[in-house]
């Protein structure tokens, strides 16, 4: 471990968080004041200065603490293994929000040419995980905003997808917060807005298959019927995802 000055030091711009919140901020400021840094900032060298790996909010309380030097953990690693360890680091404190998380592995799968399954490996997440996270950068730019100013928490996010309409999540998403809704609340609007839809109810047979093939698949399926034919709608995010939804029904073809 080395203690070099904290001018010598730069965030990473790939920092998957993208909003450090001013109170724990100063709280970890003064902390730091008190017992000072036990656990060191993690950069790998550049030219003429040293780029954060792992620490940045530490990093920060020591700008805000007016430490002039700081103790370091200097490391050599490549782009994908700064994106990694950055983002293990800060999904092990739960430090990100759902939308930062979610578009954190975006960047990965996008940038390092990996799949799910592998980011699922490298993060240590199920690949479910992976890919109902993903679905959350399906909402509106504003609602993905509020929910990284945790206006409103990842059960709202995940439960508000159902409407699939852009202009209906945001209207609905500003009622949520306008009236302070609970998750539970709003799934119990939600359910009443379906079942106030002037269509055919479908038989309880088919309500428990639909059911039975969202969890096992991990997507959101739809069956529909009429009197002569019926059909069945399985929503897909991209070629990763429908590779993954078809290993689960026909794993015999992907042996």
């Amino acid at each position: 471990m080395n203690e070099i000055p904290i001018g010598a030091i730069r965030p990473n711009p790939g920092q998957p968080r993208k909003q450090f919140h001013e109170k724990a901020l100063a709280e970890l400021s003064n902390s730091l004041k008190r017992h000072g840094m036990i656990q060191p900032i993690v950069v790998r060298p550049r030219e003429g200065f040293y780029e954060i790996v792992a620490g940045e909010r530490r990093y920060q309380a020591a700008k805000q603490a007016g430490f002039s030097r700081v103790p370091v953990l200097i490391i050599e690693a490549n782009e994908t293994r700064v994106m990694e360890l950055a983002l293990i680091e800060n999904i092990q404190r739960a430090d990100l929000s759902a939308i930062e998380e979610a578009m954190a592995y975006a960047e990965m799968l996008k940038e390092f040419n990996v799949t799910q399954a592998e980011l699922a490996n490298r993060v240590g997440k199920s690949r479910s995980h992976i890919t109902n996270s993903l679905r959350l950068l399906q909402l509106p730019v504003d609602v993905q905003q509020a929910v990284m100013e945790e206006r409103l928490s990842m059960g709202h996010a995940r439960a508000l997808l159902a409407l699939k309409n852009p202009l209906k999540i945001e209207r609905m998403a500003e009622r949520v917060m306008r009236e302070n809704w609970t998750v539970r609340r709003l799934e119990q609007e939600l359910r009443e807005k379906k079942q106030a839809r002037p269509v055919t109810v479908k038989p309880t047979e088919l309500d428990f298959i639909e059911e039975a093939l969202r969890d096992r698949i991990g997507a959101t399926v739809r069956i529909k019927t009429t009197k002569q034919a019926g059909k069945l709608e399985i929503d897909f995010i991209d070629e990763d995802d429908l590779n993954r939804i078809l290993e689960l029904l026909l794993p015999e073809e992907h042996e």
